[in-house]
């Protein structure tokens, strides 16, 4: 196996990892009665995270402030984008 698809199968287990943590973090937060905004906005935050750790190595608030990450969400919620696409771009443009 060439070291080219070691590194494309530890990213599929850690994509497959982080959708795991995602469904599990959007659980607890319905089983806790947050506002919607609140779970939209922890998620949104988490999802950013993983796009740093993914393409930059580190997570999100190792290049932004959480000021720029709020900012961030704001623009996702007044934008009719998925916050996927808010994200890669975003983390792309950095």
């Amino acid at each position: 196996m060439s070291l080219y698809q070691v590194k494309i199968n530890k990213f599929k287990q850690l994509i497959v990892g982080l959708k795991f943590d995602f469904d599990y973090l959007a659980s607890f937060l319905r089983r806790n009665k947050m506002t919607q905004l609140t779970q939209e906005r922890i998620i949104f935050v988490e999802q950013l995270h993983a796009m740093f750790f993914i393409k930059k190595g580190y997570g999100a608030f190792a290049f932004i402030t959480v000021g720029d990450a709020m900012s961030l969400f704001d623009q996702y919620l007044d934008s009719n984008q998925s916050s996927d696409k808010i994200i890669k771009n975003y983390v792309n443009s950095i």
